[in-house]
């Protein structure tokens, strides 16, 4: 046979590469399970693809040489045919096992024997035609299979006296061996990246390394020495793990708090130990939730060991391959075993009070349920009001936070050196200054920082001496003074500084220092945003008279303190922005905006003096007496929230009162104080005194505060004789509650004020109205609190939860159904009607999220039921009834409506 007759049996291989390729490539899509297999299967055969193209092309350059030609028993020609009936065999097998006009198995059909021996044989197949790429490995293979191992038997002879080249070829794979091992090196950090970027791409650090360059040098630490510290610190004693720092605002807790973390990072002082902190920030409220906290307390857990547990490392590549992020479940328990690993954790929390209302309960929740852990500490720090800390932690320490005087000194002295000051002025009164700032200073840092800034303003020492004769004696005052001087600037200046202050006030995310350049060049009268009216970051600064800092690193742009979002809402009534001819809101209307901005305002004002908790009062009950602006800013809400027409129509929204609207909002006092009749809006709602008035549609005071979450409001409407049986059209408040997926309300109408679960007659239903919007907390807790099902009960109460897990999944409940299978709840392996499986019984239901998270945890898709029809093919064939394709993480695309 001449080379060129052999090059039409070379041609004829490729075809079945190609085909096999193909056919693999496929199953790759939609079996997760054989990934790795399905990939080392593609790359032998694209190798052996490359060979015979290059084999084929080779051959055809010797068509010509006559004196070469193959016997029918050549090794080469031997090799091509056993090649061919091999790659038949292996696409027929990928072919039948996935037989169907639309059908693609979930099933890889090599058993891992089979797999093994594929690929060794097409290794050998390679080999072989790479042999042949050249003249004399050619003129070799066209001899039979005993005459080449004749001449290689030879030419071995021939290798064992080259000891030289063996020397240089050991050489050259030790130097290949260390360059292996850095490509696998740098392929680790590669893949540990990728990990701690999916789990967290918070910037923790920034603003704790802020903190620390603005820090005067030796200030805070007496905290260090404090016992309260050193117990939680050092000791061992469970009753020690939680530190509460709580202080007054602008007592310094925040730049205290970056001192501890300093003192925990240095490696020293301690035998090793895992260190997390996080900065809460009242201006960043919307990319602070816990699971986003938590996810960054993980993160850092995770950098500070060797290498990644693999268990992480599994979680990721099964949630990437989905295109999902760190479900926050899972990143508690992953901080419980990491935690548990590392033997003495420190979780450092600041700020807590600037958490969302919204999310602190959940967020101290789970701080309460990793202070279970040995060896973890936690320390929080807030202002006092943060009700949750005494609640969840009734055994912790306490430490009071006030500025100290020679720390108040310190700071002083080095901001009269940095700010010039001894060119103007002299020893002498920088003495009397000091002494008569840290004398006033009351325990706060922040007031004579605020007082300093304001004398150094003054041009002379004479315009010094009178402002420190004048400066204001509390932090409110000092605050006001500050905006004053604001409203005092030129007409563009006022206004550029005054706005600056209420959008900073005012937004729920951290804005950059373009985005507030950008807001600042709006104007009623223009359609669009003009670069000539962008203010420049120096002109924002002297405008804002020291209220607002710029973060050099990062650009963002925030208030020099909290403290500094009320006073700027107090200085903006005063103040009309002089860029529209309509006033500017002021207190009369603010209540409007929101609730939330409602119930931040009246916490603060409680938490800080009753002078400002009254102006807030006031402000509520004019907004209050307003019927038309209450029925509004509700009808607003409501629609904006894209609720049924019922509960935004006309006559419902006139039917809400002022007790409904406090309810709804959680503002605690403000119920108190219409309950008591302390406000004067009787004529926009209720008779005082009617706890349980009732909205057109059913709405009472105490549905609409379990609805809402706020567990506080919900005590003292039950202790004013609150009826929680009362029920809209949906239900009583713990239906509302429930249905919300607000648990701690849920646990506290329960739990403290006996609502009687079977009153109705059908307590499962609860359990139903956590269904409703696949509520996974209020069902966990309706369930530990023996609602409707008790799975501890004898006999496992197997039955109802069939039933719980058949409902779940009519309701397309994807996390209820990943808490049965978690919490142990389900098996994988029941059997319902006609022996259809749990899988069969999601296929039924065509939630394609519950399926696939009963084959993540080991349904069997091969099981059959009665009537022999497996678990795939109850899935493929519901889908296929809905006219969908096969997607790539379980081989089912679900459209749009789905």
């Amino acid at each position: 046979m001449d080379p060129l007759s052999l090059t039409f049996g070379i041609a004829g291989l490729l075809p079945l590469v190609a085909k096999a390729i193909k056919s693999a490539k496929e199953y790759a899509h939609a079996v997760l399970t054989a990934k790795e297999a399905i990939a080392a299967l593609i790359s032998e055969l694209e190798a052996l693809q490359f060979s015979l193209t290059s084999l084929q092309r080779f051959l055809q350059s010797l068509k010509d040489a006559d004196n070469l030609k193959f016997e029918h028993s050549s090794v080469l020609v031997t090799c091509s045919t056993a090649c061919k009936a091999k790659l038949g065999s292996l696409c027929q097998r990928l072919e039948h096992a996935g037989s169907g006009p639309r059908t693609r198995l979930l099933l890889w059909p090599l058993s891992e024997k089979e797999h093994q021996r594929t690929l060794q044989e097409l290794r050998n197949f390679t080999t072989w035609m790479q042999f042949g790429l050249t003249i004399d490995g050619c003129r070799l293979l066209s001899r039979t299979s005993e005459d080449v191992l004749q001449v290689l038997g030879q030419q071995l002879e021939h290798f064992k006296t080259a000891q030289a080249v063996a020397d240089t070829l050991t050489h050259i794979s030790s130097v290949l061996e260390k360059q292996t091992l850095q490509l696998d090196e740098s392929r680790a950090q590669d893949v540990r990246k990728q990990v701690l970027d999916w789990i967290s791409t918070t910037k923790y650090y920034q603003k704790h390394q802020a903190l620390k360059a603005s820090r005067a040098q030796h200030t805070g630490d007496w905290i260090l020495r404090s016992t309260e510290y050193v117990a939680w610190r050092d000791s061992a004693e469970k009753t020690d793990a939680v530190l509460w720092c709580h202080g007054i605002q602008g007592s310094g807790k925040t730049n205290l708090v970056s001192i501890v973390v300093d003192n925990l990072l240095d490696p020293t002082r301690f035998p090793p130990r895992a260190v997390a902190y996080f900065y809460f920030d009242h201006q960043d409220q919307l990319a602070q939730s816990p699971g986003t906290v938590f996810s960054c307390i993980l993160r850092q857990l995770l950098e500070q060991l060797p290498s990644i547990p693999e268990a992480v490392i599994s979680l990721h590549e099964s949630a990437a391959s989905k295109g999902g992020g760190l479900p926050e479940f899972e990143c508690e328990r992953l901080i419980a075993e990491v935690a548990k690993d590392i033997g003495r954790v420190y979780v450092v929390i600041d700020a807590l009070d600037e958490c969302a209302a919204n999310h602190r309960a959940s967020f101290v929740r789970t701080l309460g349920q990793l202070n279970g852990i040995p060896g973890l500490r936690i320390l929080i720090a807030g202002r006092p009001h943060v009700r949750e800390i005494a609640m969840m932690f009734p055994d912790r320490l306490d430490l009071k936070i006030e500025a100290r005087a020679e720390d108040i000194a310190l700071y002083l002295r080095s901001e009269l050196t940095r700010n010039g000051f001894y060119d103007v002025a002299g020893e002498e009164f920088a003495r009397d200054l000091i002494q008569k700032l840290v004398k006033g200073a009351r325990g706060m840092f922040l007031l004579p920082v605020l007082q300093l800034r304001t004398i150094l303003k003054e041009p002379t020492l004479g315009e010094m001496e009178d402002s420190l004769n004048n400066i204001s004696h509390n932090l409110t005052e000092a605050m006001e003074e500050t905006i004053r001087r604001i409203q005092s600037l030129p007409t563009s200046r006022s206004r550029l500084g005054m706005d600056s202050l209420m959008y900073l006030a005012h937004a729920e995310r951290a804005l950059s220092v373009d985005e507030l350049r950008d807001l600042l060049a709006v104007h009623p009268a223009r359609t669009q945003v003009n670069p000539k009216y962008r203010p420049t970051e120096k002109v924002i600064l002297e405008c804002c008279q020291g209220l607002v800092t710029v973060d050099a690193k990062t650009g963002a742009v925030g208030t020099c303190h909290y403290a500094t979002t009320s006073a700027a809402g107090r200085g903006r009534t005063r103040a009309p922005s002089p860029r529209t001819s309509a006033p500017s809101p002021s207190s009369r209307t603010r209540p409007a905006r929101g609730g939330r901005h409602a119930r931040r305002a009246e916490e603060e004002a409680a938490a800080d003096d009753d002078e400002e908790e009254e102006e807030v009062r006031a402000a509520l009950a004019a907004f209050f007496a307003q019927p038309r602006a209450l029925a509004t800013a509700n009808q607003v809400r409501q629609y904006a929230l894209r609720y049924v027409e019922r509960y935004w129509a006309a006559d419902e929204c006139r039917s809400l009162t002022a007790l409904h609207h406090a309810s709804r909002h959680g503002l605690t006092r403000t119920v108190a104080a219409l309950l008591d009749g302390e406000m004067g809006v009787a004529a926009a709602g209720a008779p005082f005194g009617d706890v349980n008035v009732a909205t057109q549609v059913g709405g009472t005071p105490i549905i609409l505060a379990a609805a809402g979450g706020h567990v506080e409001t919900v005590d003292l409407l039950m202790q004013r004789g609150a009826d929680p049986y009362l029920c809209n059209w949906y239900g009583n408040a713990l239906h509302c509650a429930v249905e919300a997926g607000h648990a701690a309300a849920a646990r506290a109408l329960i739990e403290r004020w006996g609502m009687d679960v079977q009153r109705d007659g059908f307590a499962m239903r609860y359990l139903l109205c956590a269904m409703d919007r696949d509520s996974v907390e209020a069902f966990e807790t309706l369930v530990d609190l023996g609602v409707g099902f008790r799975p501890d009960a004898d006999g496992g109460d197997t039955a109802t939860a069939k039933t719980l897990f058949k409902l779940a999944c009519r309701r397309r409940c994807p996390k209820i159904v990943d808490l049965l299978i978690r919490r142990g709840w389900l098996d994988i392996h029941w059997r319902f009607g006609k022996g259809q499986t749990v899988l069969h019984r999601a296929a039924r239901e065509r939630c394609l999220a519950i399926i696939e998270r009963l084959v993540e945890a080991g349904a069997d898709l091969s099981a059959l039921d009665d009537n022999g029809l497996s678990a795939w093919k109850a899935i493929e064939r519901e889908y296929l009834s809905r006219s969908l394709k096969f997607a790539p993480n379980l081989g089912l695309q679900t459209e749009l409506e789905m």
